[in-house]
């Protein structure tokens, strides 16, 4: 099979992301080069080594989508439908990024090395977005006060262990069989949870 001329980076980065996804840490730059289509020479010339190119690859490539809209809210929307996207946008977040998390902390990478090179370590990021946007719902009357923190954190949490835990078992887990009706019962919860006194 003839080569590509040109193989874009983000190509070549979903290539490499498959393979350490379904071979692990260990896969060799030979069957991921094989498998874009390049020499090895190729990717080790654009990412350097293979621990740049299994960062590259697994790490989120940029800011998720959920942080810019916790950063510019809350809105006028009910609480109801801002948590309900939110929560569905976070869950699609955690479902690619545990698998690659995972497969990092398999690997030799050192990731509180690599959470040290940002400002804010994305996780915390995440932790105090949701903490502010909490802060402003609370200002405007949205939800009673509360310790925004620990509900940010419990919001996390309600995220990424849905995640992790369907990475471990390969499949839905608990009642909630997908991820609607778990966001669902997520947002119920919250909202019954948060409500100012007067709404209860």
């Amino acid at each position: 099979m003839a080569r590509p001329q040109q193989i874009a980076d983000d190509q070549l980065l979903q290539v490499a992301r498959e393979a350490f996804l379904e071979h692990g840490p260990n896969v060799s730059t030979t069957l991921i080069a094989d498998r874009a289509g390049v020499s090895q020479a190729t990717l080790f010339k654009r990412f350097g080594n293979k621990t740049s190119l299994m960062l590259a690859a697994l790490m989120p490539s940029g800011r998720p989508p959920f942080l810019a809209v916790l950063q510019a809210g809350p809105t006028d929307a009910p609480l109801e439908i801002q948590l309900t996207a939110l929560l569905q946008e976070m869950l699609r977040f955690f479902h690619q990024m545990v698998p690659c998390m995972a497969t990092l902390r398999a690997s030799e990478v050192d990731v509180h090395d690599v959470m040290r090179r940002f400002d804010v370590p994305p996780p915390l990021a995440a932790q105090q977005a949701w903490a502010g946007w909490l802060s402003r719902c609370v200002a405007r009357g949205l939800v009673r006060p509360c310790e925004v923190d620990t509900v940010a954190t419990a919001i996390l949490g309600a995220a990424q262990t849905r995640a992790f835990l369907q990475h471990l078992v390969g499949g839905p887990i608990g009642g909630a069989g997908d991820d609607a009706a778990y966001v669902a019962g997520l947002v119920d919860l919250l909202v019954s949870g948060l409500a100012p006194k007067e709404s209860r």
